[in-house]
């Protein structure tokens, strides 16, 4: 069935503001049935031609009117043919709604971070470490806590994140949530990654990242000598959960594991040579690439001391 159609700019004589003027509206009808939209504009009545549909004279103030209302006329009349098109029941709301926008599904900010973060979380073990999932679930904590406190929003379209957002989300990171600087731009880092998804699926324009530069702070990290670390490994402590936390640091440092290495690491992971010398056979969890280590004694005589600990999985 088709669709009669017709568009109208009049003016509401009967509101007039204190300087005597009226607001321009536009009135759409579709099979009989009318609404409204209010193009912020306010004009003298006196110099309405509403036979014409049209500012009257000539100058630089009706010619612009009259060239805006052409355009709001012609965004109209495509809305209309672009509803046709889709050979769809239509009606003069959907025409109103198109044209303010109503009617597009924006893919939103917080939505899109936890598909992400439960695809990743489906990973683990497989592309990504445990911590690594966990980075990025406490990244979408602070989003959350930024959206509420400065913008009082749950939730915001990814194509409104901009320059400004990224910014204040650093300076929010750093101010209320007291990260240092180069912790502050690892969450920034991983955000960004959920803001290129958006981009490369055209949920968002322009990447807002563009103009935003990372400048990690060089950090002087202070390293054990070898009488400090003798001292910690003859230090005596008293409860068992802190001695094995003592011994595991010491066996990091003893073989140049990181702590999910040396987590994760199975009996089976260790052998012994011909010539009687240990070593470890295994993954790096982060690059998951294979690795053999020799076992100085120390490492040794630790994991010889844990080999019937309940913990270790046989």
């Amino acid at each position: 069935m088709a669709n009669t159609f017709s568009t109208l700019f009049y003016l509401k004589d009967k509101r007039l503001d204190k300087n005597g003027k009226a607001g321009l509206y536009l009135r759409i009808t579709v099979n009989g049935q009318r609404t409204v939209l209010s193009l912020n504009r306010k004009i003298d009545p006196s110099k309405w031609d509403s036979r014409m549909n049209k500012l009257k004279g000539k100058g630089a103030e009706p010619e612009e009117l009259n060239r805006f209302m052409t355009t709001i006329r012609h965004r109209v009349n495509k809305i209309q043919h672009q509803l046709i098109e889709e050979s769809e029941p239509f009606t003069v709301h959907d025409v109103k709604d198109r044209y303010l926008g109503k009617d597009k599904k924006y893919k939103m900010l917080l939505e899109l971070f936890e598909e992400h973060n439960q695809q990743m979380e489906k990973l683990v073990g497989i592309e990504f470490a445990l911590g690594t999932w966990k980075r990025y679930h406490t990244t979408k904590s602070h989003v959350t806590e930024y959206l509420n406190t400065e913008y009082r929003k749950k939730d915001i379209p990814v194509k409104d994140v901009d320059l400004k957002f990224i910014k204040g989300f650093e300076y929010f990171l750093k101010v209320t949530k007291t990260c240092n600087h180069n912790s502050a731009l690892k969450y920034v880092n991983n955000f960004k990654k959920i803001v290129r998804i958006a981009v490369a699926n055209d949920w968002i324009a322009k990447d807002p990242f563009y103009n935003y530069k990372v400048q990690f702070k060089t950090v002087e990290r202070e390293f054990l000598n070898k009488e400090e670390l003798q001292k910690l490994i003859d230090k005596k402590i008293d409860g068992e959960r802190l001695g094995i936390v003592r011994d595991m640091f010491v066996l990091c440092c003893f073989t140049g594991l990181a702590y999910v290495d040396i987590q994760k690491l199975r009996p089976e992971e260790i052998y012994q040579n011909e010539e009687g010398g240990y070593y470890i056979k295994s993954k790096r969890s982060k690059t998951d690439t294979d690795f053999t280590i020799p076992l100085l004694p120390t490492a040794v005589a630790i994991i010889e001391k844990y080999q019937n600990h309940p913990r270790v999985v046989v």
